[in-house]
C-alpha cells in the first residue's frame, strides 16, 4: 500500500477504533474492525491482518501498518515529529509485542535526510528487535551520495563491516 493511501487511512479513522493497549495511546485495529473506516478503505486493507494507530493528546499521529512478517509501514504525520512518539512505542515494547516473528523491515532511500538519519531509525527498530532488510542497498546509498554530515564515519564501513554492525 502507497503511504499516502495508509495517511488517508489514517486521516478518515475516528477514534476509538479496535483494541486500546496499555500504553493508552495506542491502538490495535484488526481486520474484524476495517469495516468502520469505510468501504473504499476496507478494500485497500484487504490483504492486511492488523495496523496500529498511535495518539498523541488523544488526535491520531501516525500510524504502524504490518506487511506480515516482510515488512512494516511507519507514518507519523509532519505536524507530530519530534515529539518521540515512534520511540515510545519501541521503548514501551508495543511495537516488539505486536510485530510477527523475525519481523523485517526497509528503510527508504527516499526518506533518509542523512546517516544520522538512518542510526535513529536502526536504533528504534533494534529496539523493538526488528530486522532492517536492506542494509546491502542502504550502503551503497550512503557510498554514493557520500552524505557530508557523517561521510568520514561511513567511509570506514566495508559493506560487510556495516552489514555485520547494524544487522
Amino acid at each position: 500500500m502507497q503511504e499516502k493511501a495508509f495517511e488517508e487511512i489514517l486521516r478518515v479513522a475516528k477514534l476509538p477504533l479496535g483494541d486500546l493497549l496499555f500504553d493508552g495511546s495506542t491502538y490495535r485495529v484488526t481486520s474484524k474492525d476495517f469495516r468502520r473506516i469505510g468501504t473504499r478503505h476496507e478494500k485497500e486493507l484487504e490483504f492486511f491482518d492488523k495496523f496500529l494507530i498511535v495518539t498523541y493528546a488523544q488526535n491520531i499521529a501516525g500510524g504502524v501498518l504490518f506487511y506480515g512478517a516482510v515488512d512494516i509501514q511507519l507514518i507519523i504525520f509532519p505536524e507530530y515529529r519530534h515529539k518521540h512518539i515512534m520511540s515510545a512505542i519501541c521503548k514501551n515494547g508495543i511495537l516488539k509485542a505486536e510485530c510477527y516473528p523475525k519481523q523485517k523491515a526497509t528503510i527508504s532511500t527516499k526518506t533518509l535526510k542523512s546517516f544520522d538519519d538512518f542510526l535513529m531509525k536502526h536504533y528504534l527498530l533494534s529496539n523493538a528487535q526488528i530486522q532492517i532488510s536492506n542494509l546491502s542497498e542502504l550502503f551503497r546509498h550512503f557510498n554514493y551520495f557520500k552524505y557530508s554530515d557523517n561521510y568520514e564515519e561511513i567511509k570506514k564501513f566495508s559493506e560487510k563491516s556495516f552489514l555485520q554492525k547494524f544487522s
